[in-house]
């Protein structure tokens, strides 16, 4: 006769826990994705939930006709206070260029509902500006690309 398998009972108050703590763990998954933005591409979204702040740094600098190559993000990228810092390293071809992306970015910031501050540039930089966005920060640092000597 072949033996029977006995069963393992689960009292009825540790279903009722496991239970429970399932609808936490989603509940709480539920919270995290909310509070990212709805998971995207984990870092600041822009108007409209969509995007990524360096995304539109480099396309302003485009606009402004900086080459790609001048454009270097996230060099580096670190945590201070709790907040990730992005540091954009920008060189433009001229003055005109660096006022014109400053304010481009100012406007951009504002539309991210950012906040926006100039700091003190470094020794090779013509202009520095922080945008800070809700836990994360961006400080980018414009320069002038290295004139040719004529001949």
């Amino acid at each position: 006769m072949p033996r029977r398998r006995s069963r393992v009972r689960i009292p009825p108050g540790a279903r009722k826990a496991g239970l429970a703590l399932l609808l936490l763990a989603v509940l709480a998954g539920l919270i995290w994705l909310v509070t990212r933005g709805g998971g995207g591409s984990g870092g600041s979204t822009g108007p409209g939930g969509g995007g990524d702040f360096g995304d539109r740094i480099r396309e302003l600098a485009t606009r402004r006709g900086i080459a790609s190559g001048q454009v270097r993000g996230d060099d580096p990228i670190r945590k201070v206070d709790g907040v990730f810092v992005r540091t954009w390293r920008i060189t433009a071809p001229d003055r005109d260029a660096v006022a014109a992306l400053a304010e481009d970015l100012t406007a951009e910031a504002s539309a991210w509902e950012g906040r926006v501050r100039e700091e003190r540039p470094r020794r090779g930089e013509v202009q520095a500006l922080r945008v800070d966005l809700d836990g994360e920060a961006f400080d980018i640092r414009l320069g002038l690309a290295a004139r040719q000597p004529s001949r």
